[in-house]
């Protein structure tokens, strides 16, 4: 049954490295400083929220990475304040952004 199949030994990894290797992933945060209260994939959109550990935080500026996209070109974002996006050489989008609770979709252009 489904239940000794979750229960057995190693089912929650062997889950947890599939969702991993087949999904994009964001590294990089600039924790504790910034910690994301959402970071959701839904209908091949990105969302993101991000909060700051302190007020001082608040309207800083703050990088950030999205591995595994394919391909890693074309992608635009929409809300946040003044964020900027790149590709760096290493195939990775980078996210420039201020610190800052406004929703941010990050999504392929077209």
């Amino acid at each position: 049954t489904l239940a000794a199949e979750a229960a057995s030994e190693g089912a929650w990894y062997r889950f947890g490295q599939q969702r991993l290797a087949d999904t994009p992933l964001v590294r990089g945060v600039d924790f504790p400083k910034v910690g994301l209260t959402e970071a959701r994939w839904d209908d091949g959109a990105l969302h993101l929220q991000l909060s700051a550990a302190t007020p001082t935080d608040l309207g800083t500026r703050t990088t950030f990475e999205v591995v595994g996209l394919t391909p890693v070109s074309g992608w635009g974002a929409s809300g946040g304040h003044d964020t900027v996006i790149s590709e760096t050489a290493e195939g990775t989008l980078r996210i420039e952004t201020t610190v800052d609770p406004a929703p941010i979709t990050v999504r392929q252009a077209g």
